[in-house]
Parts: C-alpha cells; structure tokens; sequence
C-alpha cells in the first residue's frame, strides 16, 4: 500500500526538475493570450473541415487501451499529482486553474458576443493553449497539466486537457481522443466526427478539424 504513493511522489519529483520556464512568465502569457486570441471582431477566423494528413492517419487511430488507461492517468497525475507539484515547487501551478477559468469566461463571451459557431470557438480555446505553452517532447511523461502550462512547456496530452478544460467552462462539448502515441479531441459536427488537434491548429494561422470516416 506504501509503494504507490511513493512512486507517484518520485515520479512528481522526477518531473519537476526535467521542467523549463517559457521565456515570461505565466501572468505575461495568459496576458499575451488575452490580446491576441480576445481581440474584437477578429476577421478571418475560417473553420475547415477535411481529411486528415496523410502523415498523421497512423496518430489518429484510436487506441482502446489508450482509452481505458486515461483515467486512471489523469486522476493520479494531473489531479494528485498538480496538488502535489503545485506544494513542492511552490510556483505558478496554483494559480493555472484560475486563469483557466478566467479565459474560457472571457472566451465565451466573445462567442456570444460576436456570434461566433462552436467550432470557432474550439479554435480561439486552442489559440490561448498555443499562446500558454510550446511543445516539448522531452518534457517528463508524469508532468500534470498544471504544471506544464505554468511552466509553458507541455505535449499533447497538456494541449488538449488544457483546451478542453477550458471548452467544458464554455459549455462546449468535446471528447478526449486517444491513439497508441497520441491524444487529441473529438468534436461533433452535425451528424458527423471529427478531431480537432491544438497541437496541430493552433486557433489562429489554422483552424482544421480532421474527418474520422477513413480511420
């Protein structure tokens, strides 16, 4: 019974110190964010849906395992596992969450305001994730959500827990998508699926949602 807790706590410790800072902090990012994802009547917000590149096809297969796995992955390591990274670094992650929630208000009220379709406003969710955080492979698969967005460096399973975390405020509903080596989110459309990727869209410069039909 004792050895759980202290892997988790090793694996924790562990993820700490492979974490770097994103040049700013987190306050200068969820600011930056802010201005350049909240900005009024942004034209040029265009939404595509189509097939998935034939490069990332093999990334998109969903995984049943991957599936069955996840929430025990989530609850131990981006919700035990934030707290605890949250006391022992003493950082930013603490205040994550609030931002997060702070945003996803704001984005949903340029949604209502502008009159904007869900899946434009999936895209503006990603543009914050983008403008919080960059990818990095290396950093430590144990690293909770909280933490890779206060540190700024995070990899797909962050990118979606982070702009689906924020989706869920805005009453959007999404799905957690699980391939072997991948994660991403699945958005309906009419009558029809597909994924949308924000570490492949990044809300601004592209907003492509992936057909799952050929998959």
């Amino acid at each position: 019974m004792f050895i759980k807790p202290m892997a988790v706590l090793f694996l924790t410790l562990t993820s700490l110190t492979c974490a770097s800072a994103l040049a700013g902090n987190l306050a200068n990012r969820v600011e930056q964010a802010r201005q350049r994802c909240l900005r009024p009547n942004q034209h040029g917000l265009s939404v595509e849906f189509k097939q998935p590149p034939a490069g990332m096809v093999s990334h998109y297969r969903a995984s049943t395992a991957q599936w069955a796995m996840f929430p025990i992955y989530r609850g131990i390591f981006d919700e035990f596992g934030s707290v605890l990274q949250g006391i022992i670094s003493g950082g930013d992650e603490f205040s994550v969450r609030p931002y997060l929630h702070s945003l996803a208000r704001d984005l949903k009220a340029k949604q209502i305001r502008e009159g904007l379709t869900s899946a434009q406003a999936v895209c503006l969710a990603s543009c914050v994730t983008n403008h919080l955080m960059e990818p990095d492979e290396d950093v430590f698969p144990t690293t909770s959500m909280d933490m890779a967005v206060a540190d700024g460096k995070g990899f797909c399973r962050h990118y979606m827990l982070t702009t689906k975390y924020m989706l869920d405020r805005m009453g959007i509903k999404t799905r957690a998508g699980f391939s072997w080596d991948h994660t991403f989110l699945y958005f309906n459309h009419g009558q029809r699926k597909f994924i949308f990727d924000p570490t492949v869209s990044d809300g601004m410069s592209d907003c492509a949602f992936f057909s799952t039909e050929n998959l």
